[in-house]
């Protein structure tokens, strides 16, 4: 299933990309609340007329990052859907008449509707969207590094039990 994202480097190039983006300016977020607490509490001195464009601007620049971001990651993996479906389609049509006969039309069908449509949710989506969470981890650390890396440190600390509950259930589950 890899090769179909190696068909577009291109296109997975720019997803990874929006991305990244994404999940930079939406860590960003927390730097413009801070800002606007700062002019609020008098901390920055920082003229209104300067600060609303600012922050509108941000705002612009989030809701594009982000709308262009979903918009790439739900349509590359619904077109190397499609292109799945089309060698699916190709390979079929291809066999030879007795071939074709051994197995119910059923079968075809199914492989080309239903379990095509899982491989796009249950991989395509998947891979793109883990790659999204990946970056969003690492810019939510090194925000939380630069903020205060005590913070880092028991954020960290505090995440382990929940990494670690989850096999050892696994793993108890196993021995009943």
């Amino acid at each position: 299933m890899l090769h179909y994202l190696q068909r577009h480097p291109w296109r997975v190039t720019l997803s990874i990309g929006l991305s990244v983006a994404a999940a930079a300016v939406l860590v960003a977020y927390s730097y413009v609340l801070q800002l606007i607490t700062d002019i609020a509490t008098g901390r920055v001195n920082l003229a209104f007329s300067i600060a609303v464009p600012l922050i509108v601007g941000y705002l612009v620049i989030q809701a594009v990052t982000n709308s262009a971001s979903e918009y790439v990651n739900e349509a590359l993996p619904l077109q190397l859907g499609d292109e799945l479906r089309r060698d699916l389609f190709s390979r079929d049509l291809a066999q030879r008449p007795n071939v074709f006969g051994q197995q119910p039309v059923g079968n075809y069908v199914t492989q080309l509707t239903k379990q095509v449509d899982i491989v796009t949710s249950s991989y395509f989506h998947v891979i793109l969207r883990a790659f999204y969470l990946l970056m969003l981890l690492v810019f939510a650390a090194a925000g939380t590094l630069l903020i205060d890396p005590v913070i880092t440190l028991a954020v960290v600390l505090l995440s382990l039990p929940a990494l670690i509950f989850p096999f050892l259930v696994k793993k108890t589950a196993r021995t009943c």
